[in-house]
């Protein structure tokens, strides 16, 4: 690239990071609903109110005030965290006379908690009903209703723009697109910066991003990068820049851009391994446990948090068992000073046993989080979904050319979750009989541990750690499932089951140190992912063929197999995508059994040792 390509490049780099401010996308329908309220409000001068519901960082404000812009109208920002500070800003509204349009934004405004601070919001209420006076209340939907006072329910506005932004993977490269290069702006349409912006390859690393986090991010990513394209050295090389650089400045953009749950968490590398231990039993209940409603956050107790330390303590590590409930608490009440969870300091709680405890940082942050912790290995396994960083990691050799393959499909495999007991279980014929027989279902048909055996006996094989192997499972509710080769399958069948809960409710299992997936639910059919033309064999007792699991394929053939075992204790499969049915053993044998044989004759055929 010569100098004059370099300046030109620099140049439009410089132009978009000045026009990045005023870059919205993926808000058009709620700036479109914004723009009608003050239009008719401006036409009847009429006031009312409005809730701009959404999470932080939405991009409400900068839509009200884009809006705003174009009628010319001031906008007036009062913060709830000022009410406390100085009541007069109430007092003084609360006589301020009707001066013509004035538009408020009450930011935060489900941190109005007291009812002398509550009594703001009505004042405002009642000065739109009777001045022109437009009340947007900027709040969260997930406390807001909560924390209202009975009374506050009537006066609140029926009128409500909800920005909750769920824009599919090509709309989230579109407008990392539109970040970099800003439309209607003659200033960034080189040819040079538009060619060099594509060769970027920014859909490959935007992945993860999207996966996990929402345009604000990616804002500040693109803001990132603007940066650096502006300001880079003369003597740097734009040709390196965007296969090495690109993917330094993801990385740390990330760790500074997102809210500042690592920093506070890091603070728990210097707790005691107890305040440790407690924090990660808040964390499993409040995952586990769904909450009252839509709009509240899911809560434990601090008696729940002890009883769920005793267990942990008495199961992995006896050493750090204590005799009273108190030492417990009194860790809670360390972990809400550190700022890493929330209680409710209400003075009707007066057993601080029954008092609510819940997360104050993301639980997929903690989660990424946990390998870093110094536990013992036992408790590392206990929180660990996968497998901890350190533990011993499947050898499994992807470079080799894929052509000798086995493709194991398990078809009706019982895995369905129910809330008993207040949490999220997977039902299993031994633990919840009596549940399945008042739903009128027949216990024997759940049967979870076939799946877990399966996939123990499958993954655990030499032919997966050879790179021979990939599986499929399929539910009876009909939920496809792929599995890593690289994945760890948890040894007990509790946390089988607690990881299974996961994976139907996230739809994704990831690895604890990288953001690779382990498991996922995938789109029906399952012959989308098997190779085209392939042998598909169905394991079935109820057949005249038989044929040892040595003769499946030729030692000389090369063609992946694909074999279909059904993963019930009983019955059969029915399926329409085999091309035949056979039997290995002139025996019925178990479906764990059948996956092992399988293996163990492929890796005879192949000489896999």
């Amino acid at each position: 690239m010569d100098g004059h390509e370099q300046s030109f490049i620099i140049d439009c780099a410089q132009h978009a990071l000045d026009a990045l401010d005023h870059q919205i996308v993926g808000l058009e329908e709620q700036e479109r609903q914004i723009e009608q309220l003050i239009t008719e409000f401006q036409s009847s001068q009429q006031g009312q109110c409005c809730l701009l519901e959404g999470e932080p960082n939405c991009g409400r404000e900068s839509v009200l005030m884009k809006v705003l812009e174009k009628f010319d109208l001031p906008l007036r920002v009062v913060n709830v965290g000022y009410i406390s500070a100085d009541p007069l800003i109430q007092e003084t509204l609360a006589r301020e006379k009707n001066e013509g349009f004035s538009v408020f934004l009450i930011r935060d405004a489900d941190e109005l908690l007291t009812p002398h601070q509550q009594e703001f919001l009505y004042t405002m209420a009642d000065k739109a009903t009777r001045f022109s006076w437009f009340v947007f209340f900027s709040i969260t939907r997930h406390s807001f209703a909560a924390k209202l006072e009975k009374r506050g329910t009537s006066r609140m506005p029926r009128i409500r723009v909800t920005f909750d932004q769920a824009p599919n993977f090509e709309e989230f490269c579109g407008a990392f697109r539109k970040f970099l290069i800003p439309a209607n702006n003659k200033n960034v349409l080189s040819p040079y910066y538009i060619e060099f912006v594509d060769k970027l390859n920014y859909q490959k690393w935007l992945k993860p991003v999207y996966e996990r986090y929402n345009y604000d991010v990616l804002k500040q990513i693109a803001a990132q990068i603007l940066m650096r394209i502006a300001f880079i050295d003369e003597k740097e090389n734009f040709e390196t820049f965007s296969a090495k650089d690109v993917t330094t400045i993801i990385e740390e953009t990330i760790g500074f851009c997102i809210p500042g749950n690592n920093r506070r968490l890091q603070l728990l590398h210097d707790q005691t391994l107890r305040t440790q231990c407690v924090f990660l039993c808040i964390h499993r209940l409040v995952k586990n446990r769904p909450a009252d409603n839509a709009l509240l956050t899911p809560k434990t107790t601090y008696r729940t948090v002890f009883l769920e330390y005793k267990k942990l303590a008495n199961k992995n590590y006896t050493i750090l068992d204590v005799h009273s409930d108190i030492f417990i608490f009194r860790e809670i009440d360390h972990l809400v000073e550190l700022g890493l969870v929330k209680a409710d300091k209400g003075a009707n709680v007066t057993n601080t046993s029954f008092r609510k405890v819940w997360l104050d940082v993301d639980p997929l942050t903690v989660e990424k989080s946990i390998p870093s912790f110094q536990l013992p290995t036992k408790m590392t396994e206990e929180y660990d979904v996968v497998a901890p960083p350190n533990a011993k990691k499947m050898k499994t050799d992807m470079t080799k050319e894929e052509k000798k393959i086995l493709y194991v499909v398990l078809e009706g495999c019982s895995l369905e979750t129910a809330k008993i007991g207040g949490e999220y279980v997977i039902l299993a014929s031994d633990k919840h009989a009596n549940f399945l027989r008042k739903q009128k279902k027949d216990p024997a048909d759940y049967r979870p541990d076939i799946l877990h055996q399966c996939l123990l006996n499958l993954l655990d094989s030499p032919l997966n750690r050879a790179g021979k192997l990939r599986v499929f499972f399929r539910t009876t509710k009909n939920v496809l499932v792929d599995v890593s080769p690289q994945c760890r399958i948890p040894r007990t069948f509790d946390r089988f089951c607690g990881l299974m809960v996961q994976l139907l409710h996230k739809l994704s299992i990831r690895a604890a140190e990288t953001s690779q997936k382990l498991m996922s639910v995938i789109k029906n059919p399952v012959t989308n992912y098997l190779p085209v033309g392939s042998k598909k064999i169905l394991m079935s007792f109820n057949t005249q063929e038989i044929c040892l699991a040595n003769k499946l394929v030729s030692p000389e053939s090369d063609e992946p197999l694909v074999v279909i075992i059904g993963g019930i204790a009983r019955g059969k499969i029915s399926i329409d995508y085999n091309d035949s049915e056979m039997k290995i053993s002139n025996y019925p044998l178990s479906a764990a059994l059948a996956c092992a044989k399988v293996t163990s004759g492929l890796e005879e055929i192949w000489g896999i040792i």
